[in-house]
This record gives structure tokens, C-alpha cells and sequence, in this order.
């Protein structure tokens, strides 16, 4: 081989190194964001309480007795203003979402969408906007190919603010996944 066709197989060898490296991070980063949603979804061999964060995904557990407590994630999902479209930025988290769902440790599970909202407007137009929201994430895991069947959805409006010292704080406007059966 001559020194230009040399140099020139060694710069598409780098660049195809490089674009392999583009697409496996994201891949990466995804999993460990569906690989957490299913450890908070799915029901407690034991009674411990987690508690963690990732991006724009919460995790918590709620009740009294942990062994008894409901699982859920509260992500931040993006809406075009004043409608119930999901921003396109939103699309890896719910991807992540969908993916978790359909997985072996959580296919035998049903799931509530709670749509909430901040402060602003006026409660009925906030439980709308919050029904339609909640709908629309379950129509977009729908299409992402988890059943209808497992996935209820609704509104809760301002009702149960994340913040309750700022009524207007964007932490407020999310979507809360709740494991229904354990």
C-alpha cells in the first residue's frame, strides 16, 4: 500500500471508531436510565426505602410501612406550552419509560400515569391540562408497544404539588409513574 492509501484507510478507521463511540454512549446512558426506573417500579423482595436521582427521574417510595409502600418515579416530562404535545426532548426519558415497562422484571405489572401541574391558571383548567397530559404519555407509551391494558392514566392538576413553597416551581409539572400491583 502506498502512504496515501495508507493514511487514508487509518482517518476511516479513526472516524468509524469515533462514530461507534456517538451512538454507544447515548445507548449507555439510556439503559442505565431504564435499568433504574425498573429497580424503583418493581415490587421489594425486601423492605428497604430507596431513595435516588438520575437526570430528570426521582425516586421515592411513600407510606408508613416500606413493605407496604406504593413505587413510583416522578420524571420531569416536557409539554409544548399550554397543550398536552410531548416536547421532543422528552422523547429519550419516555423511550427509557416504555422500555422499562415492557421489560421481563416489570410485563406482569399495571402502572397509573398521574399528570400534575404547577400553580399557574385555574384549577379546572389545570385538572384539563393534567388529564390530557397524562393521556397523551399513555398514548405515547402505547405506540412504544406496551400494552393498553397495563397503563391507566389521570389527572391530578395542582393538587399534590412536588414544591409546596413555590406553587410555581417547574419541579411541580411532571408525570408520576405508579406501580399499582406488587
Amino acid at each position: 500500500m502506498k502512504n496515501s492509501q495508507l493514511r487514508q484507510h487509518s482517518i476511516l478507521a479513526i472516524a468509524l471508531i469515533a462514530l461507534q463511540f456517538c451512538f454507544v454512549l447515548p445507548a449507555t446512558a439510556n439503559e442505565t436510565e431504564t435499568k433504574r426506573i425498573i429497580e424503583a417500579l418493581k415490587p421489594d423482595e425486601g423492605a428497604k426505602v430507596k431513595t435516588r436521582g438520575l437526570r430528570n427521574l426521582q425516586v421515592e417510595q411513600t407510606g408508613q410501612d416500606a413493605s407496604a409502600a406504593q413505587k413510583f418515579v416522578s420524571l420531569t416530562i416536557g409539554f409544548k406550552f399550554n397543550s398536552a404535545d410531548i416536547s421532543t426532548e422528552s422523547a429519550e426519558t419516555l423511550g427509557s419509560l416504555a422500555k422499562a415497562l415492557k421489560s421481563d422484571q416489570l410485563a406482569t405489572l399495571e402502572f397509573m400515569i398521574e399528570g400534575h401541574t404547577d400553580g399557574k391558571g385555574t384549577p379546572d383548567y389545570n385538572m384539563k391540562l393534567s388529564n390530557q397530559r397524562a393521556a397523551s404519555v399513555r398514548t405515547y407509551l402505547e405506540k412504544q408497544g406496551v400494552a393498553a391494558k397495563r397503563i391507566r392514566s389521570q389527572g391530578k392538576g395542582d393538587t399534590e404539588l412536588a414544591n409546596v413553597d413555590d406553587r410555581f416551581a417547574a419541579e411541580n409539572r411532571r408525570v408520576k409513574i405508579i406501580t399499582l400491583n406488587p
